[in-house]
């Protein structure tokens, strides 16, 4: 196995494994066979390598990351466990790690009754999920809603939901670090199970497996929210827009992603963008565009990353803008954001 196999792994686990240093020295991250796992305690992932690593431990997550990043990628790696130590040998480097007992986070799949994931889920999620509050002091808005045939998010500000090609069994919210792992492992998963307090996904093809517990609670009805926009019409974006979001999106990489925000200002001839940096930094762009007349004058702040991924992902958008809120709508797909109007 190569070193940049078992990095893209960790990269997979990442939203799980990275969620608090202080568990690192703990079973974070273990190696078990021919899978590699990562828990932070609520939510649970595994993956499935090419190859059997030949040991069984807990080990730290951090520590094994930032020896993968600074390594060689085509260089193969192995593993040795002997009292409680793991030796991670690269090429003619060898590393040792203290390790615990691994531990075990995933059932017998054959003694649970899956139900196909309906198709489109992940994608939605992927859509939604810029609009999904992190924030624990909303409450059952944290996360995301996984209805029968839709996904719903909102942070009370923007709000987003996406149709599914299939139904789920029941409607459950699952926390964002859950939504954020799905999103990871993506299609690659196909079979879901539901019981009172927790979601279980898994693949019968490549042995993956996310485990997480899911949130009581009463979630917003977005597409209400959504719903209550009458009039829609058609709308082209200037072609280079998507480009402009994503460079202010890497402009704020200090800021954590979920916190990122472009101000988008629309004018007779112009787009307006503008991000600025908690250290003082500014970006600006101006983009030649005559918008709708009903768009001129309209302002709001939005993730850069996200709208540029709604954008590039929605197929053909129409908008509408009512009560200070502009909506976008594609085929199965309904984003909403809060305005203010320039005085």
């Amino acid at each position: 196995m190569r070193v940049s196999e078992l990095r893209s792994k960790l990269q997979l686990l990442s939203p799980v494994m990275n969620v608090n240093p202080a568990v690192y020295g703990g079973v974070s991250f273990q190696i078990k066979g021919k899978y590699v796992e990562a828990s932070d305690g609520s939510v649970h992932a595994r993956s499935e390598l090419t190859q059997d690593t030949g040991v069984e431990c807990g080990v730290s997550g951090l520590l094994i990351d930032r020896l993968m990043k600074n390594s060689a990628q085509e260089k193969e790696i192995t593993f040795e466990v002997a009292d409680s130590i793991l030796k991670v040998i690269i090429g003619d480097t060898e590393a040792k790690f203290p390790t615990e007992p691994p531990r075990d986070f995933f059932p017998n799949p054959d003694e649970l009754e899956w139900d196909t994931i309906p198709k489109g889920l992940f994608s939605a999620l992927k859509l939604c999920f810029p609009t999904a509050s992190i924030d624990p002091a909303l409450g059952a808005c944290v996360g995301a809603q996984l209805q029968e045939d839709k996904v719903s998010t909102t942070d009370r500000f923007q709000a987003s939901y996406a149709t599914l090609e299939g139904k789920m069994s029941r409607e459950v919210i699952i926390p964002p670090r859950l939504a954020k792992t799905l999103i990871g492992f993506g299609e690659v998963l196909d079979r879901v199970y539901i019981e009172d307090n927790r979601i279980y996904f898994r693949s019968t093809s490549t042995g993956a497996s996310v485990i997480g517990a899911v949130l009581i609670g009463k979630f917003p009805n977005v597409e209400a929210m959504v719903a209550g926009i009458e009039e829609w019409a058609p709308l082209t974006f200037p072609g280079n827009i998507e480009d402009v979001l994503r460079r202010h999106d890497a402009f704020l990489i200090e800021t954590f992603a979920f916190h990122r925000s472009t101000e988008v200002l629309f004018t007779e001839s112009i787009v307006k963008f503008r991000s600025k940096t908690p250290s003082g930094g500014e970006l600006n762009d101006n983009v030649s565009w005559n918008p709708p007349e009903d768009l001129i004058g309209v302002e709001f702040n939005s993730p850069p990353g996200a709208l540029a991924y709604i954008l590039g992902h929605s197929g053909r958008v129409y908008y509408s803008v009512e009560r200070n809120r502009m909506g976008l709508v594609s085929e199965n797909f309904r984003h909403l954001l809060c305005l203010k109007k320039k005085g």
